[in-house]
């Protein structure tokens, strides 16, 4: 089935997840210590926190109920040294068990616990030979 808009071309130019924290301080400080991300806005009369890694933007709001922020994962998508990122990570202090593995659907992976206990599953696509 094709949806064809009313109004012409519709493109879509990304997503942009949002997540539930138990702290908006803790989740900030996990993002951007382990993982590079920026504070690319925060609304305080909202209570709202968005990050920014390249164009990644991951979106989060505060919870009064913990097991909300604990529950579900997303995944980033990555390129380069993702072994050497998993080493950082646990180095660290970050919950990151069971290191990279090549998957049979074409990914390196590995999943990390952010600061909510959340999972974020990492990973980069295989190189395939000829």
């Amino acid at each position: 089935m094709t949806l064809k808009p009313a109004a012409g071309e519709v493109k879509f130019l990304g997503v942009a997840t949002q997540l539930p924290s138990k702290d908006l301080a803790a989740t900030k400080a996990w993002y951007e210590g382990h993982l590079g991300f920026r504070e690319l806005g925060r609304w305080q009369d909202h209570d709202f926190l968005i990050l920014d890694r390249e164009g990644v933007r991951l979106h989060f709001w505060p919870t009064d109920q913990p097991q909300l922020a604990e529950v579900g994962s997303f995944y980033l998508r990555v390129s380069g040294d993702i072994d050497g990122l998993w080493r950082g990570l646990t180095a660290g202090g970050v919950d990151a068990h069971d290191a990279p593995e090549d998957k049979p659907y074409g990914m390196r992976e590995f999943t990390a616990h952010d600061a909510d206990g959340r999972h974020v599953l990492i990973g980069k696509p295989l190189e395939r030979g000829p």
